[in-house]
């Protein structure tokens, strides 16, 4: 199940927008509601009326006293290539849609002379510190200036880029301060990426400006014709133009038709690389590591198609520091370059560092590497790395075709790093979270077939549904269906087992039948054809629950208050802004497992806030009554059913089991609905034995990805709830 449209209001209004034409960007200003945190990358929507622009967007905010503490004042910079949009119609700010004022002063075409971009720049001077408030300010400021043509262009797969040449003039050429942003227009739209810009002398030109030797890192994907250039460098832009006779030269051509004008072009850094990128090596198939004169040596253990986030490769590499200058990953003329310092996550290797390194002369124990390339979405056929040296040279390693997915994948990446302390938040920032969260979406794509049997008479208009999601100890059932008929289970009361272990479906349905026959209990087991978690287990259960209340239980908790659904489900029918209520779980001993849940900061990894159970291990309360607590277990949780149904169950994206409870009350707070334990209701609690198996570094590392997810969601609420309101 997924959350459903939050109930909290969130407002805002978008009082002025346009297009920034040399920047090729809208600009958009307004208002949204005070948040306590922001995301570091924020993706708006625009809907016009002839398009709509989904982009990742430099904001920053500035303080709006008409607002007071409600609201903040937003600027907005969106990268948009297409012109002639019309009028905006709908914005949506992250997940929120906003008003579009009606007289917002805003036109999609052209802003480069309007008020709103002056407005704009000026509220910009009054924003908070933000890391993107210089790249907004050159934006905002970029203005055309000069002139250009295109003589000659033409795609080059080996470096997997276009090569083109022309002209610029002079005023463009001297207002150049930093590195130069490319935009390739096409007949099939546009093409960025990495650029090398030289120079060379064109007597033509008289002296007006100078020929350009220019590669664009793209891909070809069919384009079409090249239809104009625009060039950047901080707030100066020109747009080079289709030359009468323009020449486009054929893939095979172009090395002959480049070297010389590279050779005679200005002598610089820039010469050095264009012609390390014209006279690139193909790749034939092998590794051609083994002939660089700087040696590399690696290994790649693992290739992990990741769905959404594209590639993440496991293996390791040896060679001397500053040796590597860039890695690609490459699939046909595709590529896609590595972000060797925040997307990649360098970890121990004993086994190579006291084998292959100890042989080589390498001491480098970190010589693992989990490597993250999320802009490598759905590559088809071999996949291979580009490997080049500071010296320019270009190496080959082909890849492992990748065999893992789901669960299995999962399990290989968390196995193959140690996150402790300061280390968990760039981990799972920037390589494990969206890796392993893209994994997990891609296996739930597909919904699992569930295979239902019934047990005795089905239970006609239950009041209540109990869920026991099953997996590794089904001898649980055993003990649970002795004490229901021991103690009468009601006969409004529907009873869903939910085996989440495929592998043990014949034995589980062989121990129902018999525990059928000797207690007479009617229940319903629902088989999953692959293991799912807790979270989808519990979220199949429900889909097929009838009663008015839902009942959530793990198979190791067991009643010791006979009417303990009747007196739970009384305080839900009581106080209509209770959302969820639990019992006090006990250990065998009568010592209290839990009675509500605190959180607490740990410093061993990057202080992320942990749930802990209240008074775990005290003695069981004397006093009784209801106990209103921030969030409770989801070991033995109530809730109504159609709250269940209303906000979504518990979230998937936590995986297997840890988190989804304190998440689902959470969810239930932010709409008004609180959290309780009723002290006078009693159950044992073996607490993880139903979870069969022994502790492992990929199951560790689990619990880290789910409470990165919850610390991500949660951490403002978890600090109102400590410092009060």
């Amino acid at each position: 199940m997924t959350e459903q449209a939050s109930d909290v209001v969130f407002e805002g209004m978008v009082e002025g927008y346009g297009r920034q034409e040399a920047a090729e960007c809208l600009v958009l200003h307004g208002w949204v509601s005070r948040q306590a945190t922001w995301p570091d990358e924020l993706t708006v929507t625009a809907d016009f009326q002839r398009g709509t622009i989904s982009a990742r967007a430099y904001v920053a905010f500035h303080d709006r006293p008409d607002l007071g503490a409600q609201g903040v004042g937003f600027v907005a910079v969106v990268p948009a290539h297409q012109g002639r949009l019309g009028n905006l119609l709908d914005f949506r700010f992250g997940p929120h849609q906003i008003t579009v004022a009606p007289t917002a002063a805003g036109n999609s075409n052209d802003l480069s002379e309007r008020s709103a971009l002056a407005h704009a720049g000026a509220l910009l001077a009054s924003c908070l510190p933000h890391p993107d408030l210089a790249r907004m300010g050159t934006l905002l400021a970029r203005h055309f200036m000069g002139e250009g043509y295109i003589d000659a262009y033409g795609y080059h797969p080996a470096s997997a880029g276009w090569f083109v040449t022309g002209w610029v003039s002079n005023d463009w050429i001297s207002a150049i301060q930093d590195a130069v942003e490319a935009v390739a227009h096409f007949d099939n739209g546009r093409r960025t990426g990495a650029v090398v810009l030289n120079f060379f002398h064109r007597p033509d030109l008289a002296g007006t400006g100078a020929g350009i030797l220019l590669h664009l890192s793209a891909q070809e994907d069919t384009p079409g014709q090249l239809r104009k250039l625009v060039l950047a460098s901080g707030a100066s832009a020109v747009s080079l133009r289709l030359a009468g006779s323009v020449l486009r030269v054929p893939s095979e051509a172009l090395s002959g038709a480049f070297v010389n004008l590279i050779n005679s072009s200005e002598p610089s850094p820039a010469r050095e690389k264009l012609y390390h990128l014209i006279t690139h090596a193909m790749f034939d198939g092998r590794d051609t590591l083994a002939g660089l004169p700087d040696q590399v040596l690696m290994e790649i253990d693992e290739a992990i198609h990741c769905g959404s986030d594209g590639v993440v490769l496991i293996g390791w590499m040896l060679a001397k520091h500053g040796t590597v200058e860039a890695i690609r990953l490459r699939s046909g003329s595709r590529m896609f370059d590595i972000d060797l310092g925040t997307a990649v996550l360098w970890t121990e290797r004993p086994d190579v560092a006291d084998t292959v390194g100890r042989e080589a002369g390498y001491d480098d124990r970190n010589c693992g590497f989990v490597m993250r390339v999320p802009t490598a979405r759905a590559v088809t056929g071999s996949l291979y790395l580009e490997i080049e040296t500071r010296a320019g040279d270009i190496g080959f390693k082909p890849l492992p075709r990748p065999r893992l997915n789901g669960i299995a994948a999962i399990k290989r990446l968390l196995a193959s790093v140690e996150a402790q302390y300061n280390d968990v938040d760039a981990i799972y920032d920037h390589v494990m979270g969206p890796a392993i969260a893209a994994l997990n979406a891609q296996r739930l794509q597909v919904p699992a077939r569930v295979q239902a049997q019934q047990f005795g008479t089905p239970v006609t208009a239950p009041r209540h549904s109990v869920i026991v999601p099953l997996y590794g100890r089904i001898d649980f059932m055993e003990v649970q269906l002795a004490l229901f008929a021991t103690q009468g289970i009601g006969h409004d009361v529907e009873i869903i087992y939910v085996l989440d272990d495929p592998p043990r479906m014949r034995e589980t349905q062989g121990l129902a039948a018999s525990l059928y026959e000797r207690f007479r209990v009617p229940f319903r087991l629902l088989c999953l054809e692959r293991n799912l978690g807790f979270a989808p287990a519990n979220n199949a259960g429900v889909r097929a629950a009838a009663g008015d209340m839902i009942c959530f239980v793990n198979s190791d908790v067991f009643p010791i208050t006979p009417d303990w659904l009747d007196r739970l489900a009384a305080h839900l029918d009581a106080d209509p802004s209770l959302g969820v209520v639990g019992p006090v779980l006990l250990f065998e001993d009568g010592s209290v497992q839990h009675q509500g849940i605190a959180f607490k900061g740990l410093p061993q990894f990057g202080n992320w806030s942990f749930p802990l159970h209240k008074r775990k291990g005290f003695r069981a309360p004397a006093e009784g009554g209801l106990m209103r607590e921030d969030a409770i277990t989801g070991a033995c949780m109530m809730m109504r059913r159609r709250d269940v149904l209303a906000y979504g169950g518990f979230d998937e994206a936590f995986i297997i089991g840890d988190f989804e409870d304190t998440d689902l009350c959470f969810r239930l707070r932010r709409h008004g609905l609180g959290a309780a334990v009723d002290l006078d209701v009693s159950m044992h609690h073996l607490e993880r034995k139903s979870q069969a198996g022994s502790a492992s570094l990929w199951r560790s590392n689990l619990t880290l990805y789910n409470a990165w997810v919850h610390q991500r969601r949660w951490a403002a609420t978890i600090r109102q709830l400590e410092t009060g309101p």
